[in-house]
């Protein structure tokens, strides 16, 4: 299988992937499609933004399945990407050998603050909690001053509020239903396991001749 893109946009494509699958970016999903042009059954629906508008456009719910407690950093991939070319254009000795936390400074969100943000971004949704929902004891609230002192050329565009509404608007331009959300196609353990059954992968991730 010939892969969907040029090899010009491969650095990028794999830089995305790589934040899309460790961090916690809101609209990786519009942006990679909008962006790349990438099929659309090669994305996941996993992350806190995506997952909530994705339920408040398909259900009318924002269905949070923990107290909504958990402190959640957001990012747009957009600005992952400004990260990467201030760096770049940083003077060696302000960015050298140092790991900084990409972000906006106070969008550091509890995931029910999350969900009223998505709640006033899609029409006609409200709040709801799953009738197990529980504590979730996973906490990532994180300082991201300190590429805003050293790369002073880091500028970030995106809000919660601007993602979730760029994620509606995705959503709504795809007709994106309840079946795919909830099915095989974004949800990432259940498409392994799905290419797995179909002998398009083996059990240790990797293709099949063939395939």
């Amino acid at each position: 299988m010939l892969f969907p893109l040029p090899w010009s946009q491969f650095p990028a494509f794999l830089t995305s992937g790589l934040f899309t699958f460790f961090g916690a970016i809101p609209v990786a999903m519009p942006f990679l499609l909008d962006q790349f042009r990438i099929p659309s059954d090669m994305f996941q629906i996993y992350l806190v933004l995506n997952n909530l508008v994705a339920w408040a456009y398909t259900t009318g719910a924002v269905r949070l399945k923990s107290d909504g407690t958990p402190w959640r950093p957001i990012v747009h991939i957009e600005d992952i990407s400004r990260a990467f070319v201030a760096t770049l254009h940083a003077p060696t000795d302000k960015v050298y050998d140092r790991a900084f936390n990409v972000g906006v400074p106070g969008e550091n969100f509890r995931i029910r603050e999350i969900a009223e943000i998505v709640r006033d971004s899609v029409p006609n949704s409200e709040v709801s909690f799953a009738p197990d929902a529980s504590p979730d004891k996973r906490n990532y609230r994180v300082d991201c001053s300190l590429i805003q002192r050293e790369v002073p050329e880091f500028k970030p565009q995106w809000t919660v509020q601007k993602g979730a509404t760029e994620l509606y608007e995705a959503y709504k331009a795809n007709g994106l239903t309840l079946e795919e959300f909830e099915g095989k196609r974004y949800k990432r353990i259940d498409h392994v396991r799905m290419l797995i059954a179909d002998g398009i992968i083996d059990d240790k991730l990797r293709h099949v001749d063939g395939n």
